[in-house]
């Protein structure tokens, strides 16, 4: 699995959904199939569930086919995707199968719901912005500083490889230095 498709979350690892997918198509999928077994009412306190199903083929021609199911509700999902219940549902579903037949044991970050979900994003550093980005390699470009030496720099002061890595307080501090030099 490529580092980029893994998140930490307070501590916590969860692959993101394009990574199962990524681990998927690697493991040779030729379907995927979802199809809702519960709509929404008022009866059910707007619950979705869906059944997913994941089909992966070897090179022999084999396939084997991998199942789950995925709900969500007003309840379980945070509020900012409240409106999209059965596409959240879904989208678990078919997680939950992709994690089975790409035997990946960590939850996924779309798995998350409600006030785990919201308590787990609130906490996460705000990304570097592009006019940070723009202006890091504008102070780079200027310095002519070798690419060795600006990774030795990441790697010793912020435990990264690359600049797009960097948190947007990460990112003051490196064009601070910089400009400074």
């Amino acid at each position: 699995m490529r580092k980029e498709h893994i998140v930490n979350l307070q501590g916590k690892d969860f692959v993101l959904f394009a990574g199962l997918l990524d681990e998927a198509h690697k493991k040779g999928m030729c379907r995927v199939r979802s199809r809702m077994r519960q709509e929404p009412t008022d009866q059910n306190g707007n619950n979705v569930i869906f059944e997913a199903e994941v089909t992966l083929k070897d090179k022999d021609g084999n396939e084997s086919v991998y199942e789950a199911t995925g709900d969500a509700s007003p309840k379980n999902v945070s509020a900012r995707v409240a409106t999209a219940i059965i596409r959240v549902a879904e989208t678990r579903a078919i997680a939950r199968a992709l994690r089975m037949a790409t035997n990946i044991g960590m939850c996924s970050v779309e798995e998350l719901g409600g006030s785990q979900e919201e308590a787990l994003l609130e906490n996460q550093p705000a990304k570097m912005t592009q006019a940070q980005a723009q202006a890091i390699n504008k102070e780079l470009a200027q310095r002519k500083m070798p690419i060795p030496e600006a990774q030795a720099y990441l790697k010793a002061t912020f435990n990264k490889t690359a600049t797009k890595q960097l948190t947007k307080d990460e990112a003051d501090t490196l064009i601070a230095y910089l400009k400074k030099e």
